[in-house]
């Protein structure tokens, strides 16, 4: 392919990219990448050729960005090198002489420690639920015994669950992503949408208790088959972020 302009800049690829990005993936995935674009690489590399950056150059801001002054966490870095590759290859693509995506080395993951509940605190939050049954411990035992994502559970309704077989199907999410509106500036918007992967999209048995908690649930709230779980409305499902 032959280029449309000689010597583009960071700044140029960085738009060509986010275009594609438009038909190639989920609006949350796009709403990252722009994220990371505008606060960690434009700033340094925004007016700069494509074509005069280095392995070397690059390796060392992603060093720097996982040194201790930076304070990010190992996921935010290895996003940072993930998207100086698309970039990289993207530029790559439509003709233009740069450094190979491989030559930006990936950090190191690391394993960080999850905490979880004790059997006892898991016992007590049970409990909690079990005699207090609402919208909001409902999704509480939820997320406890059927493994569900926040977003998950924001997002599910009523016609979700099948109480009586006792069963309910995830195939939404709720996440708050960022948005860019030329008139009042970089605002958020609540996206429903699919899950990421195929895989995400599932049917899960419930147990007993929790069952027999939705339905007492159910006798007391709004349980339109379109009203949402945890805020009852038919319209907004409730925030995912706190």
């Amino acid at each position: 392919m032959k280029p449309i302009f000689p010597k583009p800049t960071v700044s140029f690829i960085t738009r060509s990219y986010l275009d594609q990005c438009l038909i190639r993936v989920k609006p949350s995935t796009r709403s990252t990448y722009a994220v990371i674009l505008q606060k960690h690489i434009l700033p340094a590399y925004a007016d700069r050729r494509i074509g005069s950056l280095t392995a070397g150059e690059l390796n060392t801001f992603l060093a720097a960005k996982s040194s201790d002054s930076h304070r990010l966490k190992n996921t935010t870095v290895c996003g940072i090198a993930t998207v100086l590759r698309a970039l990289l290859a993207h530029a790559a693509a439509l003709g233009y002489h740069t450094v190979p995506a491989s030559a930006v080395k990936m950090p190191r993951k690391t394993q960080c420690e999850t905490s979880v509940f004790t059997r006892e605190e898991q016992d007590r939050l049970r409990h909690y639920c079990e005699i207090c049954p609402g919208r909001e411990t409902s999704g509480l035992l939820l997320s406890l015994y059927a493994g569900l994502r926040i977003g998950e559970v924001c997002a599910l309704r009523w016609s979700d669950l099948s109480l009586d077989a006792g069963i309910l199907s995830v195939s939404r999410t709720v996440q708050r992503i960022a948005v860019a509106d030329a008139a009042k500036g970089n605002r958020t918007a609540l996206l429903i949408d699919t899950p990421k992967s195929r895989s995400a999209i599932r049917v899960i048995p419930l147990p007993g208790f929790v069952v027999a908690a939705l339905k007492t649930c159910q006798s007391r709230e709004n349980t339109a088959d379109d009203a949402f779980l945890l805020s009852g409305d038919n319209t907004r499902p409730m925030e995912p972020r706190v």
